[in-house]
């Protein structure tokens, strides 16, 4: 399935909707399991449904990485989770140019 990540250095965690999750072939989705309670902007409290490890692809890297779900209005959020503290070293943010610098290959 394809959806767009919206990068958001103020998530500390990666989450995807339930819209988007509930869009997943029930025999292909992950089982979800409970999670701590996330705080929005602004400290509202998010209506989560819990996290599984997903697999994602973002540009021409390959992740598996333990993700929320949640009611968001986004489709997804890419977090500080993976943006930061991802194995191959933390992101840039290339505003200028559009792009994410992620592993040393440009995501648009």
């Amino acid at each position: 399935m394809n959806l767009t990540f919206t990068a958001d250095t103020g998530a500390t965690r990666t989450i995807i909707s339930d819209r988007i999750y509930n869009k997943i072939d029930p025999k292909k989705r992950p089982e979800l399991r409970k999670t701590v309670c996330l705080t929005g902007a602004g400290g509202t409290r998010l209506k989560e449904y819990g996290k599984a490890n997903f697999n994602i692809i973002l540009g021409d890297i390959s992740l598996t990485r333990e993700i929320i779900v949640a009611e968001i209005e986004d489709d997804a959020l890419l977090g500080i989770d993976i943006l930061q503290n991802d194995e191959g070293g933390p992101a840039d943010l290339l505003l200028s140019r559009g792009v994410i610098l992620f592993q040393g290959k440009e995501i648009p």
